[in-house]
């Protein structure tokens, strides 16, 4: 594997990991008689969570355990199936929330769509590389 691809390995989830923490990566729609009102939160925000919401936090922890796995792989040599399959469920969770978001033009950000790209980008990259 190139050094180019495996710095890419390791960039696009910190990339990803910086976008989660911004505030406005999940966008809530609430609804009064009169008014609608939309509040920004980041992918670590327990808020999104307590109203059903877990996709973006579990998204963010995956990445996050994909980070510390990469790092040890490229320093031990080990661990390739578990980049694999963490990869997956990382990018799994990102197309779930991304999906769900898509429900309705309230609930969409900008922010979940470079998640969403930055995590399917990984996905691919981990998919199409030799493990030597």
């Amino acid at each position: 594997m190139t050094t180019k691809r495996k710095i890419l390995l390791v960039l696009l989830p910190v990339l990803t990991l910086l976008m989660g923490f911004v505030p406005g990566a999940v966008r809530m729609r609430w609804q009064t008689n009169t008014e609608i009102i939309y509040t920004y939160h980041s992918y670590a925000d327990l808020l999104p969570v307590g109203y059903a919401n877990f996709t973006p936090l579990l998204t963010l922890i995956l990445t996050g355990i994909l980070l510390i796995l990469l790092l040890f792989w490229l320093y031990l040599d080990e661990g390739w199936t578990a980049v694999r399959v963490l990869t997956v469920l990382a990018a799994g969770m990102a197309s779930v929330s991304f999906v769900l978001n898509l429900t309705g033009t309230g609930y969409f950000s900008a922010a979940g769509l470079v998640i969403f790209i930055l995590l399917a980008i990984q996905l691919i990259t981990v998919f199409s590389a030799k493990r030597n």
